[in-house]
């Protein structure tokens, strides 16, 4: 929902200050992420698997930025 958010008033904005990772980012950024998060909640495939803090996750990457997300292979 938040990505939804920034995405609306991404227009409105000259940059946004995320909680963390690359900052600032600007508008265009915004809309990439929120293009790369439907493309990933619509069905594609990880690029791969890891571990981030002893859990295993799927990993969407996306060239400047990446999704760590659990996997849903029945291995969470």
């Amino acid at each position: 929902e938040s990505l939804r958010l920034a995405t609306e008033v991404a227009a409105d904005v000259d940059v946004i200050y995320p909680a963390h990772d690359s900052v600032p980012l600007v508008p265009d950024d915004v809309r990439a992420i929120h293009d790369a998060y439907e493309t990933v909640w619509t069905g594609r495939p990880p690029d791969g698997h890891d571990t981030l803090y002893g859990y295993r996750t799927a990993d969407h990457e996306f060239g400047r930025f990446s999704f760590h997300l659990p996997p849903h292979d029945g291995s969470e």
